[in-house]
């Protein structure tokens, strides 16, 4: 249902029995209104509330500051976009998560845009280990007919007995294409989850066979899976030569990023729908353990915002500014 639409049926329930409780009122509601969270706010709320709102705005500072000195000493490279693309996910999803906290309404919308901008950074995070080698050439020029590790995680770190592999370009392009179908399947899927959310048949607290967010998780989770596979192919075989370029704190803060934006709504959301969570008008369970996943999403991508903008912005020295240039030349030619 729609806020006003919930919030018609909240007053009319109040009114039709004035001696029901909130629990019953609330519980297994949808998401409040921004009016009603702004009508029951006290100091401690609005102390939080400014405290974390500050916090997502000093992470888009920092984000802008870091965009306009990487257009200040870095070239107009694919290098620049894709480190521009993989720094700004903190800030990002700092943003949305004070959007969906200020808005609870509009939690659907924003960990939607959250989930669609990290499967992209996904597969950039992959461009950036090829690009700090200068592009595709470049890397196989270094590496090609090398062997490298294919039982990596996560869905192959068991799996010992498999061959190493060779690096070549149809590797390349099969690895390429491990990240890039994430990237193109999670927005298409998350348009779909929420054209059926607008039409009130996608509900996250439906997880029967016959409902489709368990389809849709299911199908999500095995592509993500299968994503990250590259990821930790092409880390294991640059990470000693990259380590100049912090590519293991990087590598970490990728990760750390992921569980967060991933794991932990899941857990939260689960222990709601187990009870774990309990009811607290006007939040139900679920609305709260979203409430609780957003909160805690800014703060941790506030740390993780400062600590990338250290691990990101390093001095490019003019040797190496020259070879981007000239990486940039070729790939025109």
């Amino acid at each position: 249902p729609s806020g006003r639409q919930a919030g018609s049926r909240r007053a009319g329930a109040m009114a039709g029995s004035p001696n029901r409780s909130l629990e019953l009122l609330y519980c297994g509601s949808s998401p409040p209104e921004a009016a009603e969270i702004l009508k029951d706010m006290n100091l401690p709320a609005i102390i939080l509330y400014s405290v974390l709102t500050l916090m997502a705005v000093i992470a888009n500072l920092v984000y802008l500051e870091e965009v306009i000195y990487l257009l200040r000493k870095v070239p107009s490279t694919n290098r620049r976009a894709t480190i521009m693309w993989i720094s700004g996910a903190a800030p990002v999803i700092a943003s949305t998560s004070c959007i969906g906290m200020w808005v609870p309404l509009a939690s659907m919308i924003t960990d939607l845009t959250t989930a669609v901008y990290f499967a992209i950074v996904i597969h950039k995070f992959q461009r950036m280990m090829i690009e700090e080698f200068g592009g595709d050439e470049a890397f196989l020029e270094r590496f090609e007919n090398t062997p490298v590790k294919m039982s990596t995680g996560p869905c192959c770190c068991c799996c010992l007995c498999l061959p190493f592999g060779k690096i070549s370009r149809r590797l390349m392009f099969m690895l390429k294409m491990g990240t890039f179908q994430l990237a193109f399947l999670r927005p298409v899927l998350m348009i779909f989850t929420l054209v059926l959310w607008v039409n009130g048949t996608f509900s996250l607290d439906d997880l029967t066979p016959s409902g489709p967010a368990i389809w849709i998780n299911t199908s999500l989770g095995v592509s993500t899976i299968i994503a990250l596979w590259p990821i930790g192919i092409v880390f294991n075989k640059v990470k000693v030569e990259l380590k100049n370029q912090k590519i293991i704190p990087k590598f970490t803060l990728y990760q750390i990023s992921f569980i967060l934006t991933q794991l932990q709504a899941a857990i939260l959301n689960i222990t709601a729908l187990s009870g774990g969570i309990a009811c607290a008008p006007p939040f139900s369970p679920t609305a709260r353990a979203g409430y609780m996943n957003q909160q805690l999403l800014i703060m941790e991508m506030f740390i993780i915002t400062i600590l990338s903008r250290i691990y990101y912005r390093r001095k490019y020295n003019p040797l190496e500014i020259d070879e981007m240039q000239d990486s940039k030349k070729s790939q025109m030619a």
